[in-house]
C-alpha cells in the first residue's frame, strides 16, 4: 500500500513552489496576450506643461458649473479629454479623497472638480466611471459625508 520511495518536506515543498509558480507564470503569459500594451497606454499625446485655469466666482454660474468649466479648459488647453478617452472606455479617477476633512480645507480633492471629472469622461464616451480611493480615517463614513 505504501511505497518506499518517501520524499522529504523540503524536496515537497521545492516541487509545490515549482508547480505553483509554473502554472502562475502560464496564466501570466495567457492574460499579456489579452492586455493592451503599457507603452502605447502611456502615449496619450497630450501637451505637457503647467496650464491654469481661472473662473469667476461672481459669475451668475454657480459653483459646481464654474469649476466644472474650469476643468474643461485646462483638459483643452492640454489637448482635450479625447486624447485620454474613447467610446466605450471604463475609467477609474482617482483623487485625494482619504483624509477626515471638509473640502474648505484642501485635504482633499475638491468633489466638484471629481464631479466634473466624471461628467466629462462620460461626455467623451466613457462607458464606465468610477471613483477610488482608501481613506485614511478609522470610519470611513466621516470622510464621504464630510463632502
Amino acid at each position: 500500500m505504501y511505497s518506499d520511495n518517501k520524499i522529504s518536506r523540503r524536496a515537497f515543498l521545492k516541487t509545490g513552489i515549482a508547480v505553483g509558480a509554473g502554472i502562475y507564470g502560464l496564466s501570466y503569459v495567457n492574460a499579456r496576450k489579452r492586455m493592451p500594451d503599457l507603452k502605447k497606454l502611456k502615449e496619450h499625446r497630450l501637451r505637457s506643461g503647467l496650464v491654469v485655469a481661472h473662473g469667476n466666482v461672481s459669475d451668475t454660474l454657480d459653483e459646481p458649473a464654474i469649476i466644472k468649466e474650469m476643468v474643461r479648459r485646462a483638459l483643452n488647453a492640454l489637448g482635450g479629454m479625447d486624447k485620454l478617452i474613447s467610446k466605450g472606455n471604463r475609467v477609474i479617477i482617482k483623487p485625494n479623497i482619504a483624509w477626515n476633512q471638509k473640502p474648505e480645507f484642501a485635504a482633499n480633492t475638491n468633489p466638484y472638480v471629481v464631479a466634473a471629472l466624471v461628467e466629462l469622461c462620460r461626455e467623451a464616451g466613457a462607458s464606465v466611471v468610477k471613483v477610488m480611493d482608501h481613506t485614511c480615517s478609522r470610519n470611513s463614513r466621516d470622510t464621504i459625508f464630510n463632502y
